[in-house]
């Protein structure tokens, strides 16, 4: 009776040691897949930081081009006027009206 008795006990204590072992085993491997996925998710939030960085950066980019094209539209009108071809004789020719005086200082 004593030795069915072990034998009993000795089966009982496999079956808890299966039991712990397998508990452990599940936890770990829990463990193991959070740190995967939340590695994973720092990664992908970083990713994501960065694109919305390079994102603001172009957008400003964008405005600056859009900015110095209004510039150049603007600047190409008054290429296209009286007051420029006048601006221009006068400061890369040297050319005046007919009834215009010039005053010079002496060196």
């Amino acid at each position: 009776m004593q030795n069915n008795k072990k034998k009993k006990n000795s089966i009982v204590r496999r079956q808890e040691r299966k039991k712990h072992f397998g508990r452990i085993f599940t936890a770990v491997t829990l463990l193991v897949l959070v740190t995967v996925l939340s590695v994973r998710m720092v990664n992908l939030y970083n990713k994501l930081q960065a694109a919305r960085a390079t994102e603001k950066s172009k957008e400003a980019e964008k405005q600056e081009q859009l900015d110095k094209s209004k510039e150049l539209k603007s600047y190409e009108k008054y290429t296209k006027t009286e007051d420029y071809v006048e601006d221009t004789a006068k400061s890369k020719l040297g050319m005046v009206h007919q009834n215009e005086i010039i005053f010079r200082e002496k060196d």
